[in-house]
């Protein structure tokens, strides 16, 4: 039996995106070899050891099917585009003014993309302070209501 990753993925009919790596273990109890072959696909395992695994870290799109040489399993792999995540933002440049209020820079933002500054005194409760939708990839921040309170903690999130 072969078992595939990334985990949580269905042997038969694997989707990935280009640059990921998937990985076939074999754990087949009985200790028989398995492998991994396509046809269409440049790739062939050879055998597999029990307890082995074998990698290939994918580099073209389209549909691939695959076989264990040794049993005549048969699988197809879905390699589709990447997809390129949005970069997260960041608070940089964190410091606290004369007047006690809080002054940071919110960065590594999308321009035109909504961005939401929220803040919280126990890391478990936060309420939004400030939304802005920039029209740089960089803005000012400052929450003059810091300088009342003992300690706050911030975070950036960016709305899809």
């Amino acid at each position: 039996m072969l078992h595939v990753e990334p985990l949580g993925r269905n042997p038969d009919y694997l989707v990935v995106q280009v640059g990921e790596t998937v990985t076939w273990w074999n754990i087949d109890v009985s200790g028989d070899d398995h492998s991994t072959h396509s046809f269409t696909y440049s790739w062939n395992s050879g055998a597999i050891p029990y307890l082995d695994g074998v990698y290939l870290t994918l580099i073209k799109t389209g549909q691939f099917a695959y076989r264990d040489d040794y049993t005549g399993a048969t699988a197809l792999l879905v390699v589709t585009p990447a997809v390129v995540q949005p970069p997260l933002p960041l608070l940089t440049n964190s410091v606290r003014l004369s007047d006690g209020s809080f002054q940071c820079t919110v960065t590594n933002i999308l321009i035109g993309k909504t961005s939401i500054v929220e803040a919280s005194t126990n890391l478990v409760d936060w309420v939004g302070v400030s939304t802005n939708t920039p029209s740089a990839d960089s803005y000012e921040f400052i929450d003059g209501d810091a300088a009342t309170l003992g300690r706050r903690f911030y975070r950036v999130l960016a709305m899809p």
